[in-house]
């Protein structure tokens, strides 16, 4: 049973419901597994709750 997570910032919910189809017919192909088998966990964080390059997402400079 394939299991993907894919983390990111939040997205609408239609946003998501394309993602998880797409990820899942992926896994499908690659997998040859049904669709019933693959489990996509969607993990989202807004700009308080990440960071890339040292600084917050919201955040235009990193804090000393």
């Amino acid at each position: 049973m394939p299991i993907v997570t894919v983390h990111s910032r939040p997205h609408t919910l239609a946003e998501r419901t394309d993602l998880v189809a797409r990820v899942t017919e992926a896994v499908v192909t690659a997998y040859g597994v049904s669709p019933d088998a693959v489990q996509v966990f969607l993990v989202e964080a807004d700009d308080e709750h990440w960071a890339r390059g040292g600084r917050l997402g919201g955040l235009k400079k990193a804090r000393p």
